[in-house]
């Protein structure tokens, strides 16, 4: 089987999460999200945003009022709620059970939050659940 293949199966790119994600996050702090408040977290110019959040429209992960605030759709919002998790799961792993320091953590959960199977990010939750519980053992497993 050609596993490198499997890369192109994810449901969501990066780039997409990190959209799903700012707008969750914008709507969270100011209750909206515009093309224009995403381009600014991102980093990104607002043409960028502008192609990018028309993908996800067109995915229907993102819908847009009759004022051009962006929303999630019910699917983008279980999606950016699913990726969140799976970050703040990668990131307790790598910390908590590994001894990797925060930074590096969180920049490690960034580059994979989007990419394992859900049967995986189950397994390394109930993991990071054990070792969370058995800090002696994480303690001991860091080395």
């Amino acid at each position: 089987m050609e596993t490198w293949k499997k890369f192109d199966e994810n449901i969501v790119t990066h780039s997409a999460a990190h959209y799903l994600l700012a707008i969750r996050e914008l709507h969270a702090k100011w209750g909206y999200a515009r093309i224009s408040d995403i381009a600014e977290k991102l980093a990104v110019t607002k043409g960028s945003a502008s192609q990018s959040i028309k993908t996800l429209r067109a995915r229907g992960w993102v819908t847009e009022d009759e004022h051009r605030m962006l929303h999630l759709s019910e699917e983008g919002s279980r999606l950016a709620e699913s990726i969140a998790e799976q970050a703040d799961a990668l990131k307790k792993f790598f910390q908590n059970v590994l001894g990797v320091n925060e930074q590096q953590a969180d920049i490690d959960a960034c580059k994979i939050e989007h990419l394992l199977s859900p049967e995986t990010m189950q397994k390394l939750h109930s993991l990071v659940q054990f070792f969370e519980q058995n800090k002696e053992l994480a303690g001991r497993f860091q080395g």
